[in-house]
């Protein structure tokens, strides 16, 4: 577990000091526990960061590790959730008969008010402990809930890589911003040999707000089954995984897809003479996030509808995407703690992309898109999207009877939204058997 220690020392040490917080700067600690003593003795001012949470508490209560200096100690102390400043605050005091300790959510005063009483600091820790993991179900699904609406980091809800917004956006890539034909496809648009194929999507992102550095990566295997020439039936599996100054959020999931045509473009010796494309997908699914560090996650359920309506000019493709889906949380077990995320929110996004085909088998596309949170406790209530990128089919010998038909892309994007700065690359293959 990596902890930043700083002291409060003499003016003999302010030479040093500024190089420990030069090199602070660099690697900010996303959770930060600081206070003061309140009982007889010497006062004491303490300031410690870290990755976990659970870690930080426990030591925090029992006095050990980095809080060795707060044994036998009274005192108070607040914890920034990262950009949320004083989320929780506890308060230590010793009694003739044990020790007493005070849980408050200043960031949202009545949202969590608990006390505890034991002989010993361990026995006191160990019940703060059995809190979380259990009594503390519905605290702490109220606690994360109330961040999603001030962080611009929550786990689940609010903001671009929260678990909602990764869901909405991995459904409208797929069905609201399809790939650009190219000039080979048009002169011959039969369908390629086979029912069954294979794809497979990553993303790798970079986010910069409130002072903190995320860093995200995202894979995503999926299955298209041809069901005939009019839809197919997808499997998706998107994985994810990020890093906020250290501190780790996992999530996979399962999504279905079923697209279906309902205008479907026909080409004459490569020009279209019905451009019209019509796709409407219904898609749902279950996705799960889950953070040991930051005692955050949830089983998200979510379902909803993505229409795709392109034209082909000949020279160029525009088409418009809309989205609609629904995202509610179930209750689930994570490690030893037991939480509802209460996260019932909906997500609307719009997008317009326009693609050009180049030579025979290449192409380049840009896209905006406009991406709206709806429902109580988003950080962000819209944003925006900026993207484009360029890609490869892969056809085979032009006058093979059954073709094989492959591509792989390359794109990158930017998220722009409340206090937000992101960039992104893409990278995808796919391929029919």
């Amino acid at each position: 577990m990596k902890a930043t220690v700083r002291t409060f020392t003499t003016p003999s040490l302010i030479g040093a000091a500024l190089a420990l917080a030069a090199s602070a700067a660099q690697a900010k600690d996303y959770l930060l526990i600081y206070g003061q003593t309140t009982d007889a003795g010497p006062a004491l001012n303490f300031q410690q960061g870290g990755q976990s949470m659970p870690d930080l508490v426990e030591n925090l209560i029992r006095g050990t590790d980095q809080f060795s200096n707060l044994q036998n100690r009274g005192f108070f102390a607040r914890l920034d959730y990262g950009d949320v400043a004083q989320a929780l605050r506890f308060d230590v005091q010793q009694e003739p008969a044990g020790w007493r300790a005070l849980l408050s959510s200043p960031f949202q005063p009545g949202l969590i008010q608990r006390q505890f009483f034991a002989p010993t600091r361990d026995e006191l820790e160990q019940q703060v402990e059995d809190y979380l993991q259990r009594d503390g179900s519905t605290d702490l699904g109220a606690f994360l809930k109330a961040v999603n609406g001030q962080s611009a980091f929550a786990t689940m809800n609010g903001n671009p890589n929260s678990t909602t917004a990764l869901t909405a956006t991995y459904a409208f890539n797929e069905y609201g911003l399809p790939r650009t034909l190219t000039a080979e496809e048009k002169a011959d648009p039969s369908d390629p040999s086979g029912a069954v194929g294979f794809a497979l999507m990553g993303d790798a992102g970079f986010v910069r707000s409130r002072g903190f550095d995320v860093r995200t990566y995202s894979l995503t295997p999926f299955l298209p089954i041809r069901l005939c020439s009019r839809a197919r039936l997808d499997l998706g599996l998107p994985l994810n995984y990020t890093d906020i100054e250290g501190s780790q959020t996992f999530r996979a999931g399962l999504q279905l897809g079923l697209p279906a045509l309902l205008a479907k473009r026909r080409y004459e010796a490569g020009r279209p003479v019905q451009p019209w494309l019509w796709q409407l997908t219904p898609h749902g699914g279950t996705q799960v996030a889950g953070s040991v560090d930051l005692v955050a996650g949830g089983v998200v359920n979510s379902g909803g509808l993505t229409s795709l309506l392109a034209y082909d000019f000949g020279r160029l493709e525009v088409s418009w995407g809309s989205h609609f889906s629904f995202h509610e949380s179930l209750e689930v077990t994570f490690g030893d703690y037991t939480f509802d995320a209460q996260v019932s929110s909906q997500i609307i996004k719009n997008g317009l992309k326009i693609g050009v085909p180049l030579g025979k088998r290449w192409y380049v596309e840009i896209y905006a898109l406009d991406t709206e949170l709806l429902g109580d406790h988003a950080f962000m209530s819209r944003y925006t999207t900026l993207g484009g990128g360029f890609g490869h089919r892969f056809l085979g010998k032009p006058d093979s009877p059954k073709k094989k038909k492959g591509y792989t892309m390359v794109g990158a994007y930017t998220n722009i939204g409340k206090a937000w700065t992101s960039a992104s690359v893409q990278f995808g293959t796919g391929w029919k058997f």
